[in-house]
């Protein structure tokens, strides 16, 4: 990879849709990488273990789906292939581990 790392996080709010939509274009005109990323949250629910692994599968179906749209709206736009990442846990600490590991400034 060349070029600046432009992080986008698909959490579904407005503003996402505004950041990627900037960080495609930063990353064509500077010749920079894509990251998505979507996090899952821990879940705080008190309930049997087959429960839990089937909202734990759900969420992260969703946050699949997601990645797996954003990457396809950045692709055409871009032709860019964005690096995709799916994170659990609590997010500060899953943010700042993927920031690092990405080489993000």
């Amino acid at each position: 990879m060349s070029g600046r790392n432009f992080l986008v996080i698909l959490d579904g709010s407005k503003e996402m849709q505004v950041a990627l939509e900037y960080a495609c274009v930063r990353a064509k005109k500077t010749n920079g990488n894509l990251i998505l990323s979507s996090f899952i949250m821990p879940l705080d629910v008190l309930t049997t273990k087959s429960v839990t692994d089937i909202m734990k599968n759900e969420a992260r179906e969703e946050a699949e789906n997601k990645l797996h749209k954003a990457s396809a709206y950045a692709k055409e736009e871009t032709g860019i292939t964005p690096i995709l990442h799916v994170r659990e846990g609590d997010l500060i600490e899953e943010l700042l581990k993927l920031i690092e590991e990405e080489n993000i400034s």
